[in-house]
């Protein structure tokens, strides 16, 4: 409760100094006119004196002036007349809140301490406090490699990839070599950085190759990389030599087979990154990088305005959207094609079933 105390003190005394700031802004002014009203009534009165007017035109401009300050004064009047709402909505503002805080707030029940938040964490369900507590036990037992393979599928599912990279960095460290640990920090590393496969997962890549020539996920994101460099005919190769090598349930198939046919249609290609763009982003910032990486987002939604018919495209386009955090485009993008594939049944399932993964309506 003291908390809210304060917060509605803050509130008042905000409000006050605005209120203060405008009565003296006022104060201010009125001064100026009177300064103002007494400089001209005095140079009328030079001029009678050296003869440039007479007196006639002397008592001519003294009732102008006047009537000039009796007109400022009415509007100064008249806006004074609304100090009296200032300073009452100056002391209902902070006392309207804390009527409404005390009738639908819980002003009676103390903070949950942060001990008994993470306690009742699984309780709860409530997955940031239990995320927490791993974290801070990590940060205590750095070599805990089982608290690393316990938050990485949370990490994941949550779509921090930053965090999921640092996980598997980890995992990496602690473990003998594995295909499998260096493809998955491929994996993540490509989706934080909007899809486009950065330098680190390239090395990535290629050591998951060099320990598992055979290693479903590398060979996948191997080929994505080719096809990224502007490749399009190698990547095709390599994606079709990994179908050849699937068994024929395999859940990764329908993910090449998609990619080998937005390869083969030009217009449903990603914008590759040529040598000196991956140069240059090396060089870059981390936020120069997802300024680069929005702009060929873009360039992608611009092409899907001139191809809307390419399903590939508006996939990719939506779940690059959603890598961005930009929830309220990618929704956008979903409906739209939605929209552009109204009766095509299979494309909607294919919609359907990314806006399910990706949590979108």
């Amino acid at each position: 409760m003291s908390f809210w105390i304060v917060a509605v003190s803050l509130s008042a005394l905000v409000c006050l100094v605005l209120v203060f700031g405008a009565a003296r802004q006022r104060g201010n002014r009125s001064a100026a006119l009177k300064a103002m009203y007494d400089a001209q009534i005095a140079a009328v009165a030079q001029d009678h004196a050296k003869g440039l007017i007479d007196a006639d035109e002397q008592s001519s401009q003294k009732v102008e002036i006047a009537r000039r300050l009796l007109s400022e004064s009415s509007a100064q009047q008249n806006t004074a007349r609304h100090v009296a709402l200032e300073w009452g909505s100056a002391l209902a503002v902070p006392l309207v809140a804390l009527a409404i805080y005390s009738k639908f707030g819980a002003p009676h029940l103390p903070d949950l301490p942060q001990e008994v938040r993470l306690a009742v964490a699984e309780q709860n369900n409530d997955i940031d406090a239990m995320v927490y507590r791993v974290e801070k036990h990590l940060a205590s037992n750095p070599n805990d490699i089982q608290g690393w393979q316990v938050i990485l599928p949370t990490y994941v599912s949550l779509q921090r990839y930053e965090r999921a990279a640092v996980a598997y960095r980890q995992l990496i460290r602690l473990s003998p070599p594995s295909a499998e640990l260096q493809a998955g920090l491929a994996e993540v590393l490509t989706e934080g950085n909007a899809g486009q496969v950065p330098p680190e997962a390239v090395e990535a890549l290629a050591l998951a190759l060099r320990i598992d020539p055979k290693s479903p996920k590398a060979r996948f994101f191997d080929a994505v990389n080719a096809a990224q460099r502007g490749e399009a005919g190698e990547g095709i190769k390599r994606f079709e030599a990994l179908l050849v090598d699937s068994p024929a349930d395999a859940p990764w198939r329908v993910a090449v087979l998609r990619r080998i046919q937005d390869l083969k249609a030009p217009s449903a290609r990603p914008p590759a990154l040529t040598e000196e763009q991956m140069a240059a982003a090396q060089g870059m910032e981390a936020g120069d990088q997802m300024e680069m990486i929005r702009g060929m987002v873009d360039g992608l939604a611009t092409k899907l305005e001139q191809d809307p018919n390419n399903l590939e495209g508006w996939l990719r386009l939506i779940r690059a959207r959603t890598v961005l955090r930009d929830m309220p485009a990618a929704e956008q993008a979903l409906a739209t094609a939605r929209k552009t594939f109204n009766g095509n049944a299979s494309a909607l399932n294919d919609l359907n079933g990314l806006a399910t993964e990706l949590k979108l309506k």
